[in-house]
C-alpha cells in the first residue's frame, strides 16, 4: 500500500484520481460542469488552481495550497477533497441509479518541488486528452484549462501567476505548440504516475 503524504499549506501539488474499474466519472456533459462547481465549493477556498483536465474516467489538477494560520486545525486539504468526491458520488449515484464508491479510495498527490516539473506539468495536463485518444488537438478539448487561458472564460484560475511564469500568454501558447511537436508520448517525468 502506498504511503499517503500530507498536503501542506503554501505548497504546489499535482492532484489526480480515477474511477473504480475505469467506470465513467462523467456520464453526461453536465457532469463535467457539476464536478467543477463542487471543486469551487470545496477546494477553491483552500487552494489556487493553475491547470486542470477532466477526462471520462479520471481528472488532473495543478494547485497551490493557500496559507492559513498554523494553529487553525479546521484546515484539512485531504478532507476537502474527500468531501468533493463524496458529494459528486452521491449526485451520480442518485441520478444514475447506482450504488457504492465511484472514485478510487485514495486520491494521488505529488508535491511539485522544481521548476521543470512545474512547467512540464502544465503541458502534460493540457495534452492528456491527446495521449488518451480523446481528441487530435488539445486546443479543442472542452474540459481542460487550456481554452480558459486563451479565451479568458473561467475566472477561478490563477491566470496571472501562470502566464507570468511562462512570460505572457504568447509564450504560454508557444511553449505548448513547440513541445507538442516533439512529444512522443507521456512525458518521462510522469512515467511513475501509473494511475493516469
Amino acid at each position: 500500500m502506498q504511503k499517503t503524504t500530507e498536503i501542506l499549506q503554501g505548497s504546489y501539488y499535482h492532484i489526480y484520481n480515477r474511477s473504480i474499474n475505469k467506470e465513467l466519472l462523467f456520464k453526461e456533459e453536465r457532469n463535467y460542469y457539476y464536478f467543477m462547481h463542487l471543486y469551487e465549493k470545496y477546494i477553491y477556498p483552500l487552494a489556487d488552481l493553475f491547470a486542470y483536465c477532466l477526462l471520462p474516467n479520471h481528472f488532473l489538477f495543478f494547485i497551490k495550497t493557500k496559507i492559513f494560520h498554523k494553529e487553525d486545525t479546521s484546515i484539512n486539504f485531504s478532507r476537502a477533497f474527500s468531501n468533493l468526491f463524496n458529494a459528486y458520488t452521491k449526485a451520480i449515484n442518485k441520478n444514475f441509479n447506482r450504488d457504492g464508491s465511484l472514485f478510487k479510495e485514495r486520491f494521488r498527490r505529488k508535491e511539485i518541488t522544481n521548476d521543470n516539473y512545474y512547467t512540464n506539468l502544465v503541458f502534460y495536463i493540457h495534452t492528456n486528452p491527446v495521449h488518451h485518444g480523446l481528441c487530435a488537438d488539445y486546443r479543442t478539448y472542452k474540459y481542460s484549462s487550456y481554452q480558459n487561458y486563451i479565451n479568458s472564460t473561467y475566472d477561478k484560475l490563477s491566470k496571472n501567476e501562470m502566464l507570468d511564469w511562462f512570460g505572457g500568454r504568447e509564450k504560454f501558447i508557444k511553449y505548448h505548440d513547440e513541445k507538442i511537436k516533439g512529444d512522443t508520448g507521456k512525458s518521462s517525468f510522469l512515467e511513475n504516475e501509473k494511475d493516469e
